[in-house]
């Protein structure tokens, strides 16, 4: 699950810290903060990535 979104929210971080405009920076921002929503999403209240289980990328 991280895995698969970790190039995403990397590619985000990159874009807003060299962001050179502004609106450019907002977008990024937004995108960010929409990957983020819905990794909570799918990570929800559990206490661990994978669930209720421990596993190797906890």
């Amino acid at each position: 699950m991280w895995v698969s979104h970790s190039h995403e929210l990397l590619d985000h971080v990159f874009e807003l810290e060299t962001a050179d405009d502004h609106a450019v920076y907002e977008d990024e921002k937004g995108k960010l903060r929409t990957t983020l929503l819905a990794l909570n999403k799918e990570i929800g209240g559990n206490p661990f990535v994978d669930g209720s289980e421990f596993c190797l990328i906890d």
